[in-house]
């Protein structure tokens, strides 16, 4: 996980590098453009005359104009890889794949017209480069595209708000509800406590899906004989199941394609507890114990 935060934030960096260095070439070239001090240094009347000349004998002007767009962009989205957020991650998946794709069907373009053992050349050099940076972006793009990618871009779960602790009836400090015990003072209870009720609390919308404690809670796709059925692609139709025994929750995997983790480490047999993070495919949840 560390590498995978290491090699986005790169990206990232190198995104901010690129925009910048994007920008500073088109404000240099605004210095140098006379045309463009004209309209910015003219009367308002004459602004439209004059960015009709610039259109006319100046092409360059827009040129700089979308170079420094294109440098703003690019420092923007180099910011969101850099703070690892979710739309950034969308957005540099689409333009990486997108001029990835260009680069690699210019490069095989270029590449049909150079006669067999031609020597270095600028085309070649050319051809090269491109190349090469067309398999660093479509090899960027399946970095992002991976599950690893979309859980580090996940946005962060909404704090929600703790069960009332119970106390012990010897000390009166706060007990471990799962292990039955008191770790202040060690005091072992006969039996767990029971709880109320258990959720499944989903993280982006706060949809609540009810954990029965009486009966097996199979979690699965669009499937109406399920007792939790979820919307989503990367949930399987029998991806997992909940059951509750002597005061314990546990999870079980099924046939889960994209894989059932607690607390993000994939598992197959787990003990839950109050407040773990649940995640079936890209859904993910808070599990919550009301006692």
């Amino acid at each position: 996980m560390v590498i995978l935060q290491f090699a986005h934030r790169l990206m990232g960096a190198m995104w901010i590098f690129a925009g910048a260095a994007v920008v500073l070439v088109a404000g240099v070239s605004v210095a140098a453009s006379e045309q463009l001090w004209q309209i910015a240094l003219g009367d308002v009347p004459q602004i439209q005359a004059a960015l009709q000349l610039a259109f006319e004998r100046g092409p360059s002007i827009v040129m700089i104009l979308a170079g420094l767009i294109t440098g703003a962009y690019m420092i923007f989205v180099g910011t969101g890889l850099l703070m690892l957020r979710g739309w950034a991650r969308l957005i540099a998946l689409a333009s990486n794949t997108t001029i990835g794709a260009c680069l690699a069907a210019l490069t095989a373009s270029i590449v049909m017209y150079i006669p067999a053992g031609q020597m270095m050349t600028p085309t070649t050099l050319i051809v090269g480069v491109s190349g090469v940076s067309a398999c660093a972006m479509l090899a960027f793009s399946v970095l992002l595209s991976t599950q690893a990618a979309s859980s580090l871009f996940a946005e962060p779960a909404p704090a929600l708000p703790k069960t009332p602790a119970v106390k012990c009836p010897t000390c009166g400090g706060a007990l471990d509800l799962a292990r039955a015990r008191c770790p202040k003072c060690d005091t072992e209870m006969e039996r767990p406590i029971e709880p109320k009720r258990a959720r499944l609390v989903e993280a982006k919308t706060g949809k609540e899906h009810i954990v029965s404690l009486r009966k097996l809670n199979r979690i699965g796709r669009d499937a109406p004989n399920l007792e939790i059925a979820l919307e989503h692609r990367s949930v399987s139709g029998n991806h997992a199941s909940i059951e509750y025994h002597q005061g314990r929750f546990y999870l079980h995997a099924h046939d889960d394609t994209f894989g059932t983790f607690v607390n993000q480490r994939r598992t197959r047999d787990a003990e839950i507890h109050h407040n773990d993070v649940l995640t079936f495919g890209q859904a993910e949840f808070r599990f919550i114990v009301d006692y």
